[in-house]
């Protein structure tokens, strides 16, 4: 399945994730056939990611960067932060 992915891909996982397997993940994306992935983990991350712990304002910021670059540089109807 990973090698028909050829849209961009970010994925993003906590090295503390006891729900979903990082090693899986890390064979998602690397199997993955899109010329434009990324993982990024989260040291001590769970599983949920955009709940409020140390590390969320990161989260997000990877999140919205990302978006925002593969938007263009631009969010058409998005605020400003």
């Amino acid at each position: 399945m990973s090698a028909s992915l050829t849209c961009p891909l970010l994925a993003i996982h906590g090295d503390a994730d006891r729900c979903t397997s990082l090693p899986a993940v890390r064979r998602l994306v690397g199997a993955a056939a899109s010329a434009d992935k990324s993982l990024v983990v989260f040291p001590g991350g769970y599983h949920e990611l955009l709940h409020p712990w140390e590390g969320r304002d990161k989260a997000v910021a990877t999140l919205r960067d990302w978006v925002v670059a593969h938007a263009g540089g631009r969010v058409p109807g998005a605020a400003k932060m």
